[in-house]
């Protein structure tokens, strides 16, 4: 990148980067996910009579704040958030990209080589 703009001639080169730079934050997040869902398989006490996951008594904790009447409403929404998104109905969240119509060029410059590499 020249003055720290994207052009033909450095896009790929920008591109690689990217990608190699993706793929090591999708290893750690792919590690942190089966450690984590590790954790939360172990048995870590008794549920309606029966030992249960970790994962069982956080999901039952949270439905007891969803459902409990003296729950302040801080707490209801967050427990109300964690179980929408842990049953994927999570909305979308859109982006805007803005900036200075030579930032977009620029962007749209770095799509098109990007594009044209991969065709």
């Amino acid at each position: 990148m020249s003055n720290g703009r994207i052009t033909k001639e450095n896009a790929t080169e920008y591109q690689q980067r990217s990608v190699e730079s993706r793929k090591l934050n999708t290893e750690g997040r792919k590690a942190f996910k089966e450690f984590f869902n590790s954790l939360l398989d172990e048995k870590g006490g008794m549920l309606n009579g029966r030992e249960a996951t970790k994962k069982e008594l956080v999901t039952a904790r949270a439905v007891r704040i969803l459902l409990d009447e003296d729950t302040n409403d801080k707490d209801f929404l967050k427990a109300f958030e964690i179980i929408r998104d842990t049953i994927g109905e999570k909305p979308i969240d859109k982006h805007q990209v803005s900036g200075s119509q030579e930032e977009r060029d620029s962007f749209d410059a770095l799509i098109d080589a990007i594009r044209n590499g991969k065709d």
